[in-house]
């Protein structure tokens, strides 16, 4: 582990190569000091130390810490989670010097608090909450600093939340998410006063993480792109010459996976993300124009003996999370899910509305 002053670019080692994880790296208010967390080789919990960022000798603070540490706003008390069994965590807060013992400002048996988040103003503690009863649900809420129940911010979920940070003025959090499992991560921002949730971003790019400047005019985020076609390969000859001779077959920008060859070997059946979300398409085998066959959010088609149907996993639009398999006709004309099993509305709207372009964060926020 090493830290760069930026001011002379001079490197100093803080942590000797070790086999050791580290992970939630967070600076101390006043600059001292480097909080982390260590997981030796082959275990799993989490042991909490700190080290001067100057360098010397790491010290040992806490053990069985399950989160990232947010200071009060005078920096003198740091927040963290701490499992207390399955699905069951904790909310303590401790000294910022190590003295003393955790007190416990919150306790759930319904899931596993996640990302707690200390307030500018230091009055209350953004978070995440992972449901027990459906591990691929999480919820974002607040809760008052001194202890007090977990509020969550509408009924918005989250199959997976990057991390949560405040807005200096206090009215939010910004959230690097994804409401399902397959789809990219996404900018939103969760109001504190009155719940409200905004969706900032709405591509096919990955935001990971997030990060908010000192006069909250501006958020950085790490944007990341991915696409993959279909490529047919001899099998004949070399390898060198099985990849010079390979013809593309799907083009775009869209992730395409999952391919599965008909009985007659004319036509491919293939998950995309090509209008956003991931529905079952085919195409012919030698190229041309691809055909939707699913507009339901839909993964791993497989042909019928005859080349008539195509079986795949159908996904939920909503939580809790379940798949089920589904025969589609492979015909010209996109299906849905059967009349029997109504598909709820995307929360997002229509592909136009997911692809606006990005609002200004102080539209994004409620007037505090």
């Amino acid at each position: 582990m090493r830290v760069k002053q930026l001011a002379s670019s001079s490197v100093v080692q803080l942590i000797a190569p070790t086999e050791d994880k580290f992970e939630h790296l967070t600076f101390s208010p006043d600059g001292n000091w480097l909080l982390y967390g260590a997981v030796p080789k082959g275990e799993v919990i989490v042991t909490l130390w700190q080290v001067p960022t100057l360098g010397g000798a790491p010290r040992k603070m806490l053990d069985d810490v399950d989160s990232g540490v947010s200071f009060s706003a005078d920096g003198k008390r740091f927040v963290f989670v701490r499992p207390s069994g399955y699905a069951e965590s904790s909310v303590l807060v401790l000294n910022a010097d190590g003295a003393g013992e955790p007190v416990a400002v919150a306790r759930t048996k319904d899931g596993c608090y996640l990302s707690p988040q200390w307030s500018p103003d230091g009055r209350q503690i953004a978070l995440a909450l992972m449901e027990k009863s459906n591990p691929l649900s999480r919820l974002v809420g607040f809760m008052d600093a001194s202890g007090g129940p977990f509020k969550p911010a509408g009924r918005a979920a989250w199959a997976a939340i990057e991390n949560l940070v405040w807005a200096p003025d206090g009215s939010g959090v910004y959230a690097s998410a994804k409401p399902a499992l397959e789809e990219p991560r996404q900018l939103w921002f969760i109001s504190a006063l009155n719940g409200e949730v905004r969706q900032l971003t709405g591509d096919l790019s990955d935001y990971n993480g997030v990060s908010v400047s000192g006069d909250g005019e501006a958020i950085l985020s790490t944007k990341g792109t991915r696409s993959a076609n279909l490529w047919k390969v001899s099998l004949s000859g070399s390898a060198d010459q099985s990849v010079k001779s390979a013809v593309q077959i799907t083009s775009g920008t869209a992730v395409v996976e999952h391919p599965s060859l008909s009985p007659d070997d004319e036509r491919i059946a293939y998950s995309s993300f090509e209008d956003g979300r991931q529905s079952i398409w085919k195409i012919a085998a030698a190229g041309g124009a691809p055909v939707q066959v699913t507009t339901s959010r839909s993964m791993t088609p497989n042909w019928s003996p005859d080349g008539k149907s195509i079986l795949c996993w159908l996904l939920p639009e909503t939580l809790p999370f379940a798949l089920s398999l589904e025969l589609f006709p492979s015909m010209e004309e996109p299906r849905s899910r059967p009349s029997k099993c109504p598909i709820p509305k995307r929360s997002g709207g229509d592909l136009t509305a997911m692809l606006s372009p990005m609002p200004s964060l102080k539209a994004a926020r409620p007037d505090s």
